[in-house]
């Protein structure tokens, strides 16, 4: 899936504002490089990246930073229910971390309208809760990592592959409780 152009194209309240949005788009290295959101979660993952990245990464758009994480998400969930054993999740941690930089560093798309009933529209809808999941992966990674630094047995990761249809809200419980303990101080 390539990056997606930026929500003002979308938003463009005429052909020529769509047009010149679009121009600028292709100035980037996204349209350029015709970069996939795969791409630049292996860029980021592999090596902390260097500030005036971030500051081009900010300028993705909500919807890609989403997807980004998303991504992350999909990496973990392969290395954790991978058939090696000896996977190491710090690439991911670096990815995390990278994202987290590009996060912080962007401007929402929607900073500059007013939320009124005839623009609600116009806003980040969902997708602005892209650092919860990001919160989440980092919740996952540190139970990752510590269940492997606890040399778990086989019978407690056979245990915990049982439990992934199971519909009480036990494991939401234990999730919301494991949040609370790693007291991430994120506003």
């Amino acid at each position: 899936m390539g990056v997606s152009c930026p929500e003002a194209c979308f938003q463009a309240e005429s052909a020529a504002g769509c047009l010149s949005h679009f121009e600028e788009w292709t100035k980037t290295r996204f349209w350029r490089n015709r970069l996939s959101i795969v791409s630049v979660v292996r860029q980021i993952c592999h090596a902390e990246i260097d500030d005036s990245l971030v500051e081009e990464y900010s300028n993705i758009g909500t919807l890609n930073l989403f997807a980004m994480v998303q991504a992350i998400h999909s990496l973990m969930f392969h290395l954790q229910n991978s058939l090696i054993s000896e996977t190491t999740l710090a690439p991911v941690q670096t990815g995390l971390e990278n994202w987290r930089r590009i996060w912080d560093k962007r401007i929402p798309e929607d900073s500059d309208i007013p939320e009124t009933p005839e623009n609600i529209w116009r806003l980040i809808g969902f997708l602005r809760h892209a650092s919860e999941f990001w919160h989440l992966a980092r919740i996952k990674s540190a139970k990752i990592i510590s269940a492997a630094d606890d040399d778990q047995t086989e019978d407690e990761y056979t245990h915990d592959a049982s439990r992934y249809d199971h519909t009480d809200m036990g494991d939401v419980n234990e999730l919301i409780m494991e949040y609370r303990r790693m007291n991430l101080g994120m506003v």
